[in-house]
């Protein structure tokens, strides 16, 4: 039995084989001696071309290689010689040296083909060609030796990343988009649009016009149609009169025989200038401000407002009519005289989404002016009063208020103006009931002969009673932003807290109404008994221990992080001087006190102990006296959400780091807390008596109170959330 081996020739590894064949006749015994050699090295792709050599002389078949002369080398494919002109038509090289014959085909070319695979949900291809190559030579033995071979040539699976062109006109209303390209093992199966799965047949049936684009080299393209009015299609007003028109499509491809499918996405934005605003007309009645509204051709995003008050209607065909009632919630008030009394109406569109206003249309309308009682929220009153009625005539120029220094800011033959403020000109105030009422008159002096003994008059008596009605309870919510030195930190930095009306057209999609926090100071470090009246007496150089709970929790998995801590001498939050206790949740300490946290374990007591802090400050020196004073302490809390656990457990981090911590937590829900006051006396000494006047901060949850035009706050603590409009 005849056996192979591999030898190298020109170092490329041959398999050979040879075998003698006896053939026997009658007489006669005939001997043949028979030889087969194979180049076995594989092809090599690099990238372009797919390469296969093979030894220029097969030494297993040449006895003697100085005889050797070649007589013809061709190639081909799939068994057949192909001539010169069609190889290099088709791009094959075939090149041969004294060593080796190489053939090269470029990637993809006529008479080879590919095969589709997926791999990690991404599409690969595979160039396979079987390359022929026929050699004749002459060697010393024979006059003609034909060699031939049959090499299958593979080159790797590639990734082909598909193309997706955005072939949009928006003048045509509506999206084209080509996916490509594909070889025929590859069928498009389903679309995602939008989120909305859809079979080939459904997606044709909700106006997606879907087509295959073949290809002269035999790949093909599936091109996509789909209107911008299509209810698939996301729209988006961007502003300027631009829509933003999105579709996002998950195409599901299947390469076939064997059934493996993949998913390609992609997202097609088209900005198209074709947005009509409503149209809106407004005028002026005797009792009435009027706007007639015509409707544009995106009113869903759209609602109407006064001012900032949300309207209960929406924009339809084929007109509304909004009607306010003189004296309205809604009118601005910006002149008040005896000319009469300018007024003026906002009424704004504004997008569903950001609550931004889009677009606003104002309405200023004159009023004649006879008697008016005007109650701002401010607590400035204004009264036009008539004279004419009482015989004889009462004279405007000398009417007063109750006190009688008050007198008319404007006046004619008939009417007086006056304005003042709820706390002045004598006014009066009652509570009945749920309102707080100011009163205050309009009257006139009469005139008595003899004065030092009157009884004679010719003025008639003349008197108007005014009364503004205020609630006694309402809510307002106010946003509050401590602004501190940044570092370093002294023990006396200043800082400022600014105020300003918190809107609920101002608050994020997570944003929480209150934060509830309770501060306590407790009698020693087990943090088990509290202080309960105040003021608190303590010695120079006894602890004070803090302790900052958050109530009425959403997430157990919240953290509370004391962000700054600082004291003051008085109940003021940005009240000077200022020791810091906590910047930004880092401990600090002065030249006469030290401050450290006390963890908090988990127990019957706390049964949530990333819901509170606890904060110790001792005093070192009692030859310093700064700090033998009244003492407020306040905290800005933090509540950091549960996704970033990682955040909230860093209790301080290193300064050059502490930037990026600082913009992690800048969305978090904020707080103020605050209690005191604790008198800090010397070793021995007695705590003074409380100044007249001072409150002691009740360290609970706060109450804030407003009647329209009157702030009555209590103990403070706000919610503050950065949001986003």
């Amino acid at each position: 039995m005849a056996k192979s081996e591999v030898v190298m020739v020109a170092g490329i590894p041959v398999e050979a084989i040879r075998a003698t064949v006896f053939y026997k006749q009658r007489w006669m015994l005939l001997l043949v001696d028979t030889s087969a050699a194979c180049a076995k090295n594989p092809s090599v792709f690099d990238g372009t071309y797919l390469s296969w050599v093979t030894p220029r002389l097969l030494s297993p078949l040449v006895l003697h290689p100085t005889k050797f002369v070649d007589k013809q080398i061709k190639m081909g494919v799939e068994g057949r010689p192909l001539d010169e002109i069609t190889a290099t038509s088709r791009g094959y090289q075939l090149l041969v040296n004294s060593t080796a014959v190489k053939i090269s085909i470029p990637f993809g070319a006529v008479g080879g083909y590919r095969k589709s695979h997926v791999i990690d949900n991404k599409y690969n291809q595979m160039y396979a060609i079987d390359l022929f190559l026929e050699h004749q030579w002459a060697d010393d033995l024979w006059e003609v030796t034909q060699h031939r071979s049959f090499k299958p040539a593979r080159s790797p699976y590639l990734p082909e990343t598909p193309y997706v062109v955005n072939n949009t006109i928006p003048s045509e209303k509506g999206f084209t988009v080509t996916l490509g390209n594909f070889k025929p093992d590859v069928e498009l199966k389903n679309l995602t649009i939008n989120g909305v799965p859809l079979t080939l047949p459904e997606a044709q049936n909700r106006g997606v016009k879907i087509s295959e684009v073949q290809h002269p080299n035999g790949t093909k393209d599936f091109v996509l149609k789909v209107p911008f009015n299509n209810p698939l299609v996301s729209a988006e007003y961007i502003g300027a009169l631009i829509r933003r028109y999105t579709l996002n499509i998950n195409y599901t491809l299947n390469i076939v025989p064997q059934n493996e499918p993949y998913f390609h996405p992609a997202a097609i934005v088209c900005d198209v200038k074709d947005v009509n605003l409503p149209d809106v007309k407004s005028f002026c009645t005797n009792r009435s401000v009027v706007f007639e509204v015509t409707p544009g051709n995106m009113d869903s995003s759209w609602e109407l407002c006064i001012g900032s008050r949300p309207l209960p209607y929406t924009i339809a065909e084929p007109k509304i009519t909004i009607e306010l009632p003189l004296f309205s919630i809604g009118y601005i008030y910006e002149d008040i005289s005896l000319r009469g009394l300018t007024v003026r109406v906002e009424l704004n569109m504004r997008n569903v989404k950001t609550l931004q206003v889009e677009k606003q249309f104002v309405q200023r309308c004159p009023i004649p002016t006879r008697e008016l009682l005007v109650c701002f929220p401010n607590g400035v009153v204004t009264v036009v009063a008539v004279t004419m009625e009482p015989i004889p005539v009462v004279e405007p120029s000398k009417t007063t208020l109750l006190d009688k220094t008050c007198k008319p800011k404007e006046f004619d033959s008939t009417r007086a103006l006056f304005t003042f403020t709820v706390n002045t000109c004598g006014t009066r105030s009652k509570i009945v009931g749920n309102y707080l009422i100011y009163e205050n008159e309009v009257v006139y002096t009469r005139a008595l002969f003899p004065p030092n003994a009157p009884v004679i008059t010719r003025d008639s008596e003349y008197r108007l009673t005014i009364r503004c009605r205020y609630p006694l309870n309402d809510t307002v919510k106010l946003l509050a932003e401590r602004k501190a030195v940044p570092a370093p930190y002294s023990k006396k930095s200043l800082g400022s807290l600014e105020f300003y009306p918190y809107s609920s057209e101002q608050r994020g999609p997570k944003a929480r109404d209150v934060l509830n926090l309770k501060a306590r100071l407790a009698r020693d470090v087990t943090f088990s008994q509290f202080y309960r009246e105040f003021p608190v007496s303590k010695s120079g150089l006894e602890p004070l221990f803090l302790e900052v709970v958050l109530l009425h929790h959403q997430n157990l998995a919240d953290h509370l992080i004391l962000r700054d801590c600082w004291a003051t001498e008085t109940p003021e939050l940005d009240a000077t001087p200022q020791w810091d206790l906590v910047t930004d949740g880092c401990l600090v300490s002065g030249d006469s006190y030290k401050t450290r946290f006390h963890p908090v374990s988990a127990s019957a007591l706390t049964k949530s102990p990333h819901h509170l802090k606890r904060l110790e400050v001792q005093a070192q020196s009692v030859a310093n006296h700064a700090l033998w004073q009244q003492m407020y302490f306040h905290c800005l809390a933090v509540v950091c959400a549960s996704e970033k656990a990682g955040v909230c457990n860093e209790t301080c981090i290193a300064g050059d780091k502490r930037s990026a911590r600082s913009v992690e937590l800048a969305d978090s829900v904020k707080g103020y807390i605050s209690a005191g006051p604790v008198q800090i006396v010397p070793e021995g000494g007695i705590a003074g008596v409380k100044a007249a006047g001072e409150t002691p901060l009740a360290p609970y949850i706060p109450v804030l109170g407003v009647a329209v035009g009157v702030l009555l706050l209590a103990v403070v603590v706000f919610a503050v959330k950065a949001t986003r409009c």
